[in-house]
């Protein structure tokens, strides 16, 4: 697996998230998305803000992880850097 194809199953990624905060997700309603959760949890962020704020963590972290990843596995076969 080379850095283009960790780079572009990140950006797969990213996007399949956006769409489903969008409303266009590709899956069936039933099935859980943490951009469904997110765009569901818009009309209660008042009344119960913690819909919002554990997907919205998980999607934090799991972007921050993959960049993290992707940025040491980089340093790491990148020979030019050195």
């Amino acid at each position: 697996m080379t850095l283009d194809d960790l780079a572009a199953q990140r950006a797969q990624w990213v996007l399949t998230l956006s769409q489903a905060f969008a409303g266009d997700a590709v899956h069936e309603p039933p099935a859980a998305s943490w951009g469904s959760m997110l765009n569901s949890a818009q009309r209660f962020v008042t009344q119960a803000p913690w819909l919002a704020v554990f997907p919205g963590l998980a999607v934090f972290l799991a972007v921050l992880a993959f960049n993290l990843s992707g940025d040491g596995i980089r340093d790491t076969l990148d020979s030019r850097a050195r």
